[in-house]
């Protein structure tokens, strides 16, 4: 990194630092809603997550039409938190999906930008026992494969503010139509708070004998001559077997146990590569390091996680590029090719969270004559690859959109929903355990089409009390400033945590 951003980014971490020292008198409470009346007035405000993703942060308020109304002096904010003039407010208590006491030691503003804690109280034992692999995802679609209903994709992974906003492209490979029709179930199974702009389809007619496949600028390519590799050598030996297809069987491996940046390289041989342009595929998702390390950054942050989140939207796009230092010091899987004896880098496949295992196309260099090497490289512990394979990238193809037709809940159409997925003024707000369905009408059927789900948002994180705990300004500034030695500190407490981190992770899913 630029010793120039190593200062801007020194400066701004001791800024936020020093807001959040006048954070930790903050006592916060979840409050049920027959218990508001116990709620001290003094001091105090109280927060209402209204189920369309807005919040009113009253400073003074009573009970109104026998306890069922809040009414107050509050400041209404959006989903994006930009705040109303504070004025006379009123809510009914059974449109508030979540409410907040906290004592206040610090400024309204601030407060009303605070991660959502205290939700202690519907965490499992699982949870409990490893706060760091508490279930989280973003905004997870399940459809037929043919077999059973699965989970093929998530949406914008890494979009965990609003500043970070953006648009996320998946393959649903798996999925099979039925009657001319797709249906996405759309559910929200963790505890966070969902802001979807719009999922829309993206529908291309397969090239004979072919598919179509995205590159990592989200451009759709048609690709034929898919070809397995003919050697695939990996640090424990062969590994083509698991290479071979898009089967579910990864090869995965462990972190390393004294730096978590630590790299590994998978050498995969075509004996008798294709003439013309050529692509490698590569099918993968993120371990539960990537997880890991997200929660562990946002317990060091503790009280002004929240703080912390709401200064992305005022940087600039250069300061939020360079924030994200842990990423970039761990990479993506780097795809490389060898000439003459040199290895030089033709791409990098990047594709955030740990769920769902999305499949993209790396475009290579002309090959030399005879054998063709590529080498997959990447931290180690921190990719599960269950696909690589060799196609012949043909002309781009231009998709059809097609946005879903009709939005059910609970077997019933949410107008509402269908509205705000498909351009109406404000996005759709899902909370724990909302779940709906996208109902999809397919252009000329479904026979010989390539789809995929192109979905747009962001998510808000609830802040789990236990996180609070480590909240450490040092370590912090530390990851932020030196993030290549803070891999390394990290390493020895990621292996305590790694052996149990996959039962802990799924038996802590809030909803299916």
């Amino acid at each position: 990194m630029n010793p120039r951003w190593l200062r801007i980014l020194a400066v701004a971490a001791l800024a936020l630092l020093d807001a959040g020292c006048g954070i930790r008198g903050l006592r916060r409470e979840l409050v049920e809603p027959r218990a508001l009346l116990d709620v001290p007035h003094e001091q105090t405000t109280l927060k209402a997550h209204l189920r369309n993703g807005r919040m009113l942060v009253f400073t003074s308020w009573a009970m109104a039409d026998g306890d069922r109304v809040v009414r107050g002096i509050g400041q209404l904010l959006d989903v994006n938190r930009a705040p109303q003039p504070g004025r006379e407010q009123e809510v009914a208590v059974d449109s508030v999906a979540l409410f907040e006491s906290d004592a206040l030691t610090i400024p309204v503003p601030v407060a009303a930008l605070t991660v959502m804690t205290g939700v202690h109280v519907v965490l499992t034992a699982f949870c409990i026992a490893m706060p760091k692999a508490c279930f989280g995802s973003c905004p997870t679609f399940y459809a037929w494969d043919g077999t059973r209903q699965t989970l093929v994709a998530e949406g914008f992974s890494a979009s965990v503010a609003p500043a970070l906003e953006a648009t996320d492209l998946d393959a649903l490979d798996r999925v099979r139509p039925r009657d001319g029709r797709l249906e996405l179930t759309l559910i929200n199974e963790a505890l966070e708070t969902h802001v979807v702009r719009h999922a829309d389809l993206l529908v291309a007619p397969q090239p004979a004998g072919g598919r179509v496949l995205a590159l990592g600028d989200g451009s759709l390519h048609a690709a034929a001559d898919w070809r397995a590799p003919d050697a695939a050598v990996g640090p424990e030996g062969d590994c083509r077997t698991s290479l071979a297809r898009r089967d579910g069987d990864e090869r995965t491996s462990l972190a390393d146990s004294t730096d978590l940046a630590r790299r590994e390289t998978i050498e995969l041989t075509f004996d008798a590569p294709p003439a013309g342009p050529l692509g490698l595929v590569v099918t993968a998702r993120q371990s539960l390091l990537s997880t890991y390390l997200f929660y562990q950054t946002l317990a060091w942050m503790g009280r002004s996680a929240g703080t912390w989140l709401a200064s992305l939207g005022s940087a600039d796009a250069a300061t939020r590029a360079r924030v994200g230092a842990l990423g970039l010091a761990l990479g993506g899987i780097e795809v490389q090719t060898e000439r003459d004896g040199r290895w030089s880098s033709a791409g990098e496949f990047r594709e955030t969270g740990p769920l769902a295992g999305d499949t993209r196309a790396v475009r290579l260099p002309a090959p030399p004559l005879g054998a063709l090497h590529v080498r997959l490289e990447f931290a180690r512990g921190m990719w599960r690859v269950d696909q690589a394979a060799l196609v012949t990238l043909g002309d781009a193809v231009t998709p059809q959109r097609v946005p879903p037709a009709r939005v059910l809940r609970r077997g019933h159409d949410d107008t509402d929903a269908l509205a705000r997925l498909t351009g109406a003024a404000h996005p759709l707000v899902t909370q724990p355990g909302d779940t709906l369905t996208l109902v999809y009408d397919l252009p000329g059927g479904a026979e010989r089409t390539e789809i995929f789900l192109e979905s747009r948002g962001y998510y808000l994180e609830w802040v789990r009390d236990a996180w609070i705990a480590e909240e450490n300004p040092a370590r912090l500034a530390r990851m932020f400033l030196d993030p290549r030695n803070a891999l390394r500190e990290m390493a020895p407490e990621f292996k305590r945590a790694e052996p149990g981190i996959e039962a802990a992770f799924w038996g802590s899913r809030y909803a299916r």
